[in-house]
């Protein structure tokens, strides 16, 4: 789709790339060796123009087990990026081991406050019941968001200087409540 044709045709030097893909690829099988090296590639080819390659590994889908711990459904791709992360000496936001921590402080059931699960009629023109355990709501985009910017902090990334100074630190294991996000 040529997707990386257009990013590399638009960095800059000094731009950051926040590289988070994956989270589908474990569907292809667990050979993650082609998923390794274009990693490396794209964190090359970000170097070479000047940019600054940050690998951000990706945040679980909301499945738990009979004991409420969240079930691996990544596969090794999370390790894969953080052996390519160690290897390339590339900065590293590691979303993964949060996104786990923030849906079990929820629970299995209140962790479907964070995703898209809405009861029918809830928007207009939407008939049917929502129920998406992948993608977001307000709430859970907005709680990974601070994790982001926690890690940008925590990691050491100059980024970090262009960050508000009140952005609170984000503890996965205290998330802010459901009912305090608007957004």
């Amino acid at each position: 789709e040529r997707r990386f044709e257009k990013v590399f045709d638009l960095i800059r030097p000094g731009d950051y790339l926040f590289l988070q893909f994956a989270h589908n690829d474990q569907k292809l099988g667990a050979d993650t060796a082609p998923y390794e090296a274009l990693l490396r590639s794209v964190v090359a080819e970000t170097r070479e123009r000047g940019g600054v390659p940050v690998l951000v590994t990706s945040m679980q889908r909301r499945r738990f087990d009979s004991r409420g711990a969240v079930v691996n459904s990544l596969e090794g791709f999370p390790d894969a990026m953080r052996g390519v992360a160690k290897t390339e000496g590339a900065a590293l936001v590691d979303l993964e081991p949060v996104s786990r921590r923030f849906y079990e402080a929820l629970g299995p059931e209140g962790s479907k406050r964070a995703f898209v699960h809405y009861a029918a009629d809830t928007f207009p023109g939407q008939a049917s019941e929502l129920k998406d355990d992948t993608h977001f709501n307000d709430y859970g985009a907005y709680q990974l968001a601070r994790a982001i910017v926690q890690g940008i902090k925590s990691g050491g990334l100059g980024l970090a200087s262009h960050m508000a100074a009140d952005a609170a630190p984000f503890d996965p294991a205290r998330p802010d409540p459901p009912h305090t996000c608007s957004l």
